[in-house]
């Protein structure tokens, strides 16, 4: 059984601590997956990302958050959306999408 990971600044983290805890499913008492227990250090770490984040989300034009709320409403991975834009771009003779 492989455990839930973290999303923190950007990618997939284990618990600061390297703890887990066990799912239960209530019916069976069987264990069904393991989830980080994250503490205070993880969410120091998400907050210090949102943060870092921040400066760079304001400074957004309105297209840019329409292009990425678009994406997120198409339930595909942003990656894939990205490729795609820029294989359209390229046809249209752009060297780069930003």
């Amino acid at each position: 059984m492989n455990a839930f990971r973290q999303y923190i600044g950007g990618g997939w983290v284990d618990a600061a601590g390297g703890g887990t805890w066990d799912l239960v499913d209530p019916a069976t008492e069987d264990v069904i997956q393991q989830v980080p227990y994250g503490g205070a250090a993880d969410v120091g770490l998400a907050v210090d990302a949102a943060a870092a984040a921040l400066d760079e989300w304001a400074a957004a034009t309105p297209e840019v958050r329409m292009l990425l709320r678009k994406v997120k409403e198409s339930g595909r991975p942003v990656s894939d959306v990205l490729k795609e834009l820029e294989r359209a771009l390229q046809k249209l003779g752009k060297r780069e999408w930003t």
